[in-house]
């Protein structure tokens, strides 16, 4: 067999004669040896098919032949040159989903005494002024709120619980009203035979108050003395660091010190009146004057009307 140093020999020769010479007999050579050396080869196993029933056989060679011709075409499928590789259009994008409608936020109506006596009264106690006009409607974690703007101007407030399109309002004095409902994004429509003023005609949502956002204040016990308080308010959940959050028909007072309470209330806007209703069912209202950046209230409990609030959020 012929190592590797004999075919190093036989080149070294061929190029040590020189240019001059024909290389032929040095190549020949050469090659010679290459052609004429023995190949050995490691392990011989004859390569045949495992004993198999027929259909197992009939079954391999089809998979043998599909891979045939898959790699045929692989191989021979045309070259792309330049530009992005197209890619199977979607057969179709699902549908956004869209989320139910809110009940909770602020709702606003008006109707006459005519049209609360077509919409059929309970009875002849409804006939009451308190019960037609102009009215609005808040809605919030839990919390109801119905503020009548002109008449005898009357408030009304409890805790309402939503499910499977029936609206149940629980008074402050533990009175108990059902109405069917249907609310979209910009109407909300009562029905059934609960207390007439919900019924009478759709409300419409209130577009965002002014001065719903974020607020922030701070006071010490001597400042809220100096602003006036009643009986009952000198106290230290009522004096400190505090926000107030003002959205959708609904407010949160959080201390930031001291005891660090919280006050849920769902909350009117009207002009420049702030109503609220709190989660005892306690109704307070307040006057109000604001900027975009200021925001001060007169009259109600002293913790709001203390010192100017001022913005620091949406």
């Amino acid at each position: 067999m012929t190592d590797d140093r004999s075919l190093e020999r036989a080149a070294r020769s061929w190029l040590e004669e020189g240019p001059s010479q024909a290389p032929d007999r040095a190549v020949e050579a050469a090659l010679l040896r290459v052609e004429t050396t023995s190949q050995e080869r490691d392990l011989r196993i004859p390569w045949r098919l495992p004993k198999m029933n027929p259909m197992m056989r009939l079954g391999t060679i089809a998979f043998v032949a599909v891979v045939a011709i898959g790699g045929t075409l692989y191989v021979f499928r045309p070259a792309q040159f330049g530009g992005p590789s197209t890619t199977a259009s979607p057969t179709g994008s699902p549908l956004p989903s869209t989320a139910p409608a809110s009940l909770e936020g602020t709702w606003e109506t008006t109707f006459t005494r005519q049209e609360m006596l077509a919409a059929g009264i309970a009875d002849a106690a409804e006939d009451d002024p308190s019960n037609y006009g102009h009215f609005k409607l808040a809605i919030s974690a839990g919390l109801v709120l119905t503020v009548h703007l002109d008449g005898p101007q009357d408030t009304s407030a409890g805790r309402y619980v939503a499910r499977g399109g029936t609206f149940t309002s629980t008074t402050l004095a533990g009175e108990t009203f059902s109405w069917s409902y249907a609310v979209s994004s910009t109407t909300l429509t009562f029905a059934g035979n609960g207390p007439v003023t919900l019924r009478a005609k759709p409300w419409t949502r209130v577009a965002p108050a002014s001065i719903e956002g974020t607020w922030e204040t701070s006071f010490t016990r001597d400042e809220m003395l100096a602003a006036g308080i009643v009986p009952g308010e000198d106290d230290a959940s009522n004096y400190g660091h505090f926000t107030l959050a003002i959205h959708d028909g609904g407010s949160v007072l959080t201390q930031l010190d001291g005891p660090k309470l919280t006050g849920r209330a769902a909350c009117v806007v009207h002009g420049s009146s702030f109503t609220s209703a709190s989660t005892n069912g306690e109704v307070f209202t307040w006057s109000f004057t604001a900027t975009d950046t200021t925001l001060t209230f007169q009259g109600g409990p002293v913790t709001l009307r203390v010192k100017p609030w001022t913005r620091i959020g949406p």
